[in-house]
């Protein structure tokens, strides 16, 4: 049962970690949309179907900040959708990194971080009901 807490009270930290990162980074884009305000140059989106970060910023912000928030409020609640949400919120961001390395490419190992991340939120999410069956 202790193992269970400190694993679930884990995930959700690290999920409002990443969803928080993300909810500011992506609010920052949506807010100047010229990626200024986080000194992310405009010619970063050439080759893209983006002319700005607007879109982007929004999904970051909404969709992937959004669903880790989520999670790592049911994760720290410890309510039995946590483990669901955090398979979501896993495929999600390993989905925004594989895109974003997609399309602009490999620029700094903070991607390879949040890859990391994703894919441990997803393994915790796929195996915290082991958990359960376990006590």
């Amino acid at each position: 049962m202790v193992h269970r807490k400190l694993i679930t009270r884990s995930l959700g930290v690290l999920e409002l970690l990443v969803g928080v990162g993300a909810v500011i980074g992506g609010g920052a884009l949506a807010a100047t949309p010229s990626g200024a305000l986080l000194g992310m140059p405009l010619d970063l989106l050439d080759g893209t179907p983006f002319h700005t970060y607007l879109i982007p910023g929004l999904v970051l912000c909404l969709v992937v900040g959004g669903s880790n928030v989520v999670g790592g409020w049911l994760a720290l609640h410890e309510r039995w959708s946590a483990a669901i949400s955090a398979v979501v919120g896993g495929l999600i961001l390993i989905g925004w990194i594989t895109s974003e390395i997609v399309l602009i490419g490999y620029r700094h190992p903070i991607q390879l971080v949040y890859l990391l991340c994703g894919a441990l939120i997803l393994l915790v999410g796929v195996t915290l009901p082991v958990f359960d069956r376990a006590v």
